[in-house]
């Protein structure tokens, strides 16, 4: 008798709850716990991700106007503090070198043709600043003739003690007809000086080495100058030379020691923030002839260089020896003994530097150490969620009239990040 195998197949069909047979590895899917728990993580994990990079993104945003801010700062204090310490040379002297219009009423105050922020200072640095001093030629000859007040000098390629000598710009300036200040210096006492016009000349070959002939690169330049009042410029620049006049010292024939052209810089906060762009406001600097309002080369350029943004404000402090013993000492609290001048908010336009303005008490005849050179520098943007600290005078300006600021406009400026940067100057060339 034959046997059969058991038929222990079973039938294959859905699964189902009564017959679940064999459903597929997965297909069971989550339950909607599960499912809501999984959202909720994902949920947390993508809110914990967005504040992170909410926080990320605000202090990238806090450094990267904190970067800019300090780089504004460099800047403007790297171009002050250089042409600072270069006032006066070429030989004029502190009241000269140095100008300080304080306190400018913004409303009416203007430099070269553009507005500056109210209640800041402009700072005048005098003398020959970025141009070469060159040394006359004393066997050619000097002249000057008092009936005219008139004279003539001669400044060789190649100078009395073999230095060679670039002659380009007083082509420049003679070629273009420009009315440049000539600073003369006495040889008898480099302390006497004369600011002089340029009125003329002519650069051309010569043997200056008086060996018989020209050689290549062999110039001289004749240069003619007018002490007259009444010439062009002149009214305003005999009063910078030393006694207000042309001095007997460089009248007598006497070849002076050295003759540069005298520049001039003015440094001030330019007013942009009315512009149509929205701007902030600058650091700026215009370039003039000497005591005149006349820009350099009558462009317009040159009286809106700017140099930094978002400087706000710009003070200067001038330090002068009162008693003569070598220091310059501040007390705020003792006035009689405080030696500098407008760091307090009761040196004012009336206690003038002698050469700044009218001369009043012991500031009239002190001599000019230092410049100190303060500016407040803002960030960019302003932070809805910060609130800069109490600042109530910079040297004798207000810039904070409370604690709290007291109204919107108040604490929308306080909204943007502050600095201060000081830098006190020992003038190298001012005596």
């Amino acid at each position: 008798m034959s046997q059969h195998p058991e038929n222990t197949a079973t039938a294959t069909g859905p699964a189902s709850p009564e017959n679940p047979g064999d459903a597929p590895h997965g297909e069971a899917g989550f339950t909607l716990i599960e499912l809501i728990i999984g959202t909720f993580i994902l949920v947390e994990m993508m809110v914990v991700g967005y504040l992170l990079f909410d926080v990320s993104t605000k202090t990238a945003r806090v450094q990267s106007d904190l970067a800019d801010l300090q780089q504004s700062q460099r800047v403007a204090n790297y171009d002050l503090v250089r042409n600072v310490r270069m006032a006066g040379r070429g030989g004029v002297t502190g009241p000269v070198a140095i100008n300080v219009t304080d306190n400018v009423d913004g409303d009416t105050f203007t430099v070269g043709g553009n507005e500056v922020v109210d209640g800041t200072d402009v700072l005048t640095v005098r003398g020959v600043l970025s141009n070469p001093i060159w040394l006359p030629n004393t066997g050619a000859g000097y002249t000057y003739d008092q009936g005219s007040s008139t004279g003539t000098l001669f400044v060789d390629s190649l100078n009395n003690q073999g230095i060679a000598q670039d002659l380009s710009l007083l082509q420049s300036v003679i070629d273009d007809g420009l009315p440049v200040p000539l600073v003369l210096v006495s040889l008898e006492d480099p302390s006497i000086y004369a600011v002089v016009l340029l009125s003329g000349g002519a650069i051309g070959p010569a043997d200056i080495d008086n060996d018989g002939s020209v050689e290549p690169g062999e110039e001289r330049a004749t240069i003619n100058f007018d002490a007259a009042a009444a010439s062009t410029n002149n009214d305003a620049y005999l009063p910078l030379s030393w006694g207000g006049a042309f001095p007997q010292a460089l009248a007598q024939g006497a070849v002076p020691a050295w003759v540069g052209i005298l520049e001039e810089y003015r440094y001030y906060v330019r007013n942009d923030t009315e512009s149509v762009t929205g701007g902030s406001p600058k650091l700026s600097r215009a370039q003039f002839y000497p005591n005149t309002n006349t820009l350099y080369r009558g462009d317009a350029a040159n009286g809106r260089v700017d140099i930094a943004d978002n400087v706000v404000d710009l003070q200067i402090a001038l330090g002068l020896d009162l008693n003569d013993d070598g220091t310059i000492a501040e007390d705020d609290s003792a006035p009689d003994t405080d030696e500098w001048l407008f760091n307090h908010e009761d040196d004012t336009d009336t206690d003038q530097y002698w050469g700044l303005g009218d001369a009043d008490g012991a500031w009239g005849n002190a001599t000019l150490f230092q410049v100190r050179v303060s500016t407040l520098v803002r960030s960019e943007r302003r932070d809805n969620t910060f609130i800069s600290d109490y600042l109530p005078t910079l040297e004798n300006h207000e810039v904070d009239p409370s604690p709290q600021p007291a109204d919107n406009d108040q604490l929308a400026d306080r909204r943007f990040r502050r600095r201060v940067m000081r830098s006190v100057v020992d003038l190298r060339n001012v005596s």
